[in-house]
């Protein structure tokens, strides 16, 4: 669980920063609406690839293992 803490912690506060996004671009006009909707695509993406990245460690699945084959020789 410690080893995932670091990432629980990243997925919560992008919960958080998103949900602002969110509201402050329902709540604003014009371009600043605009920037704020970007803001939000920018924080969704790199949200997503944490989340995918604690799911693949918690599956077993290492980034690093690809370089080996799957037979030996």
């Amino acid at each position: 669980m410690r080893d995932y803490l670091m990432g629980i912690i990243q997925l919560l506060v992008g919960l958080g920063v998103m949900a602002l996004l969110l509201y402050l671009g329902a709540t604003s006009e014009g371009w600043l609406a605009l920037l704020c909707f970007l803001g939000l695509a920018v924080v969704f993406h790199t949200w997503y690839a944490v989340l995918l990245r604690l799911a693949r460690r918690k599956l077993g699945c290492n980034p690093d293992d690809d370089d080996q084959p799957f037979f030996p020789g």
